[in-house]
């Protein structure tokens, strides 16, 4: 049976990073309750972090081609 790793960071809202708008760095955050925006860099810093651990926790490449595969597999063996 596949095994996923646990993600140590809170991922069930969606969030981007912008690093070349006017005015400097901004994250853009989209929850249940709307989206909001925040240019403060300590509020900055938080969601780079967590982008970098999310990228450090990835699959990609060939890795998520034989990820695929391997569910794929098991999802027509059960």
């Amino acid at each position: 049976m596949l095994r996923f790793g646990e993600l140590q960071v809170w991922h069930t809202h969606h969030f981007t990073l912008y690093d070349d708008r006017e005015g400097g760095p901004l994250v853009h955050v989209e929850r249940l309750e709307g989206g909001s925006n925040f240019r403060d860099p300590e509020d900055v810093a938080a969601y780079a972090e967590a982008f970098k651990r999310l990228l450090e926790a990835a699959v990609v490449d060939r890795a998520a081609v034989e990820l695929l595969e391997r569910v794929s597999e098991e999802i027509r063996g059960a």
